[in-house]
């Protein structure tokens, strides 16, 4: 599926990143400025899978505790280490951003009606037994 729609736009996010966590913000950048051409596809890529595929899982009606829910869970824990380092409290902080932070919640819910609210029980659970 190549809809727009599904693609995150990190420059939504990176002037508060940058002053609330100036640290990790200069490792991310770091990190996304040594990707080649080919590994920054990839990665935009599997955030695009991540995203697509919460959606087939949501409209399928499996719980976010569910294994195929958890192994795409698991893939997008994959790919918010490729800009940071999230221990359990890290990414449990950030399942909760993704439903009170207007502009996440704003980002998942034009996917699809929601999948903020989705996602974040599913991280939730993927940190509490994977983390």
């Amino acid at each position: 599926m190549n809809d727009d729609r599904f693609s995150f736009r990190a420059e939504e996010f990176e002037n508060e990143a940058s002053f609330r966590w100036p640290e990790q913000f200069a490792e991310s950048q770091r990190r996304i400025s040594s990707l080649s051409k080919s590994e920054s596809k990839k990665l935009q890529e599997l955030g695009d899978w991540v995203n697509e595929n919460l959606v087939r899982c949501q409209l399928a009606g499996y719980e976010p505790h569910r294994d195929e829910v958890q192994g795409v869970v698991e893939q997008h824990f994959r790919w918010v280490s490729a800009f940071w380092d999230p221990d359990k409290e890290a990414y449990l902080a950030l399942s909760e951003m993704y439903v009170h932070d207007k502009r996440y919640r704003a980002f998942y819910e034009r996917i699809n009606p929601g999948l903020s609210e989705y996602l974040s029980l599913a991280m939730k659970t993927y940190a509490n037994s994977k983390l």
